[in-house]
C-alpha cells in the first residue's frame, strides 16, 4: 500500500457540541486505500508556510472511496487545529497518508467500544463489518473521564454502556478506541484470553508520521515501538501500561 501526498478540497468543515469540528474532504486516493485504524497527516498552516512547523495526526471517522471522500473529527486545540477550524469549503489543504498499521479483522462476533470523540474512529470499521454481514456491536462507553458526547452517524447503532455492562466475553474480536485510561481499565478487568483478541488504537504526539523522528515512541512487551509505523493498533495484552 502506498502513501499519497495530496492537495485536498474541503468539502464541509463545521462545528459540533461547540468542543469538536467534523472535516469532510475530497481525498479520493487516499480514501480508496485507507483501511480502519489507520490515519493521516494534516498540513495546518497556509502553502509555503512553516508555521505551524509540524503537521497535525487525524484519524478518518469516515471514509468512502466511492465518492473518494474522507470524514475528521477533531478538537481546534492549539494554533494548528485552531487554524484548521477557520478553512471553508473550497479551500485545499496538503494531506498525507494513509498512514499506519490499523485494525486486523478476523472472523465472528465483534466488540467495538470507545470513549467520547474516540469512538469516531471506529466508525469506518463498523462500516466494513456491516458491508460484510459480520456480526458486531458498536459501544460509546460511558462513566470514563473522556466519555463526553460524539456525533453519531445516523446509519450506525450505537449503544451506551459502563464497561462493566459489556459482555466481553461473547467476543471473537474486540476493537477499542480511547484514551490511556480506558486501556488500562481494560488490561486490568479482561481477563487474559479476552485481552489476547483484544487490539487498542493509540494516540501518540506525532511530528512525522513516518518513523523517522521516533517522537511516537509507545512501550511494548518487546520494546520500543513506533506508534505511526508498527501502530497505531496494538495488542492490547503487547502494551506495557
Amino acid at each position: 500500500m502506498s502513501k499519497v501526498l495530496t492537495a485536498s478540497t474541503v468539502i464541509t468543515n463545521r462545528p459540533f457540541d461547540g468542543r469538536y469540528f467534523y472535516l469532510e474532504l475530497e481525498a479520493p486516493e487516499i480514501a480508496r486505500q485507507y483501511e480502519p485504524g489507520q490515519f493521516v497527516m494534516v498540513r495546518c498552516g497556509p502553502p509555503g508556510s512553516l508555521d505551524p512547523l509540524l503537521p497535525r495526526p487525524l484519524t478518518p471517522a469516515a471514509a468512502e472511496p466511492n465518492a473518494g471522500r474522507l470524514g475528521l473529527l477533531y478538537a481546534p486545540a492549539g494554533r494548528g487545529r485552531g487554524w484548521l477550524a477557520e478553512r471553508r469549503p473550497g479551500d485545499r489543504l496538503t494531506v498525507w497518508g494513509p498512514l499506519g498499521r490499523g485494525y486486523r479483522v478476523g472472523a465472528g462476533p465483534a466488540v467495538l467500544a470507545g470513549t467520547g470523540r474516540h469512538l469516531a474512529a471506529l466508525f469506518p470499521l463498523a462500516r466494513r463489518l456491516a458491508a460484510r454481514g459480520s456480526p458486531f456491536r458498536l459501544i460509546g462507553l460511558t462513566g470514563l473521564p473522556d466519555s463526553d458526547a460524539t456525533p453519531l452517524p445516523e446509519d450506525l447503532e450505537v449503544e451506551a454502556r459502563e464497561p462493566g455492562e459489556v459482555d466481553w466475553d461473547s467476543a471473537r474480536q474486540i476493537f477499542l478506541a480511547g484514551s490511556p485510561e480506558l486501556y488500562r481499565l481494560a488490561a486490568r478487568m479482561l481477563p487474559r484470553d479476552v485481552a489476547g483478541r483484544t487490539q487498542v488504537l493509540v494516540e501518540a504526539p506525532m511530528a512525522c508520521g513516518v518513523g523517522a523522528c521516533f517522537g511516537c515512541t509507545v512501550w511494548t512487551q518487546a520494546g520500543p515501538a513506533r506508534a505511526c509505523v508498527e501502530g497505531p493498533v496494538f495488542g492490547l495484552a503487547d502494551l506495557r501500561l
